[in-house]
């Protein structure tokens, strides 16, 4: 039965992704959205979603006036069920990306655990969660170049993140 359930969710993300992606193509609107390159031992965090093709890293769009800090601990949480406090993130920058006809203000965030994190998915939004190196997720991700470069460059000015309330 939940096999079942879930399986409805994925058709809906997927419906709803196809008409985000035509309300784009058509009014080409300017977005904000944050994400976070979740980090441990020599590793990047990739997900890959239900909705879409590819694998990226964790985050999305944020709510109207959201703080990007805030939205990308939501969306960590939402999509890998990792809590993480706001000022665990190391701001990496703001970089301007235009895909599917939107332009698109992204927020991007490191963030370094001591400890191997667990992510949880849900196998809906997100259907796999997986640590590859740096060099693999710089391969199979070529568009986000700029963001591991960045992610790269920080390097020990990372801050060190346990869980929320550890």
């Amino acid at each position: 039965m939940r096999a079942a359930i879930d399986a409805c969710f994925r058709a809906g993300l997927r419906l709803a992704w196809l008409g985000l992606r035509a309300y784009f193509a058509i009014f080409r609107p300017k977005i904000r959205a944050s994400v976070v390159l979740v980090h441990w031992e020599g590793q990047l965090l990739l997900v890959t979603n239900s909705y879409r093709k590819g694998q990226g890293f964790p985050g999305g769009m944020l709510k109207w006036r959201e703080d990007p800090r805030q939205g990308a601990c939501r969306e960590l949480e939402e999509e890998v069920g990792l809590a993480i406090r706001p000022d665990g993130l190391h701001f990496l920058g703001v970089f301007v990306r235009k895909e599917w006809g939107a332009e698109i203000e992204l927020h991007a965030f490191g963030l370094e655990f001591d400890q191997e994190p667990t992510p949880e998915i849900d196998q809906r939004e997100v259907v796999e969660a997986v640590f590859f190196s740096v060099e693999e997720a710089a391969r199979r991700l070529p568009e986000s170049r700029d963001l591991i470069e960045r992610f790269a460059e920080a390097g020990s000015m990372l801050v060190r993140s346990p869980a929320e309330g550890t």
